[in-house]
């Protein structure tokens, strides 16, 4: 078997004996490996395989702008946990004495600014509840709206932006003139001592 292979690598040899030397090397190292390059002969360039340029970067998704979002205000005995100021502990349902009394406890100073004349129909009920939220609200002072809603629903809006001292002043609001307790006569102004704006006129 041996002999049946050398035979014809001989006779392969012998042939490219007679071949060029480049012919030679190639036949040469069509058949070994680890052929030396040929004396002065430049190596194989080797074949530049050109990358696909990579993808762009993706953009970043811009930043959602979250909206403000309005402070809170807490009536403190409810921000702190102390239910039973107003409320009987055994009916959590049920306040502790009459609605038109209760806010007068800790609030001293209101029974004095609701007696007499000139007080706020739901202030001199003690219907405290009726424009404040007794537990919190996104309003200044516990509003259960903000200042123009709440007196707007009681007092048409039409009828209050008719009035002669009230056309043109419709960015002002009305605790700027008028108190929401007990004010001077039927209107409710606040004592002209008071800061009011620059031309009010009473």
């Amino acid at each position: 078997m041996a002999r049946l292979l050398t035979i014809p690598l001989i006779l392969l040899l012998v042939l490219g004996a007679a071949c060029s030397r480049q012919t030679r090397y190639k036949l040469l190292t069509t058949l070994f490996d680890d052929v030396p390059p040929l004396e002065g002969s430049r190596p194989p360039v080797p074949v530049q395989v050109k990358q696909p340029p990579p993808p762009p970067p993706r953009p970043s998704p811009a930043p959602v702008a979250r909206k403000p979002q309005p402070p809170i205000y807490f009536h403190p005995p409810y921000k702190e946990g102390r239910c039973a100021l107003c409320h009987d502990p055994q009916a959590s349902n049920r306040l502790e004495i009459r609605s038109d009394k209760l806010c007068f406890k800790c609030h001293s100073g209101i029974v004095e600014a609701v007696q007499g004349q000139g007080v706020h129909g739901p202030a001199g009920a003690g219907a405290c509840i009726f424009c404040h939220n007794p537990h919190k609200s996104k309003f200044p002072r516990m509003l259960r709206k903000p200042v123009l809603a709440t007196c707007f629903s009681c007092h048409k809006e039409q009828d209050i932006r008719a009035a002669e001292y009230h056309r043109g002043r419709d960015d002002l609001t009305c605790t700027l003139c008028h108190d929401p307790h007990r004010g001077e006569g039927r209107t409710m102004l606040k004592a002209m001592g008071e800061a009011a704006p620059a031309g009010t006129r009473y």
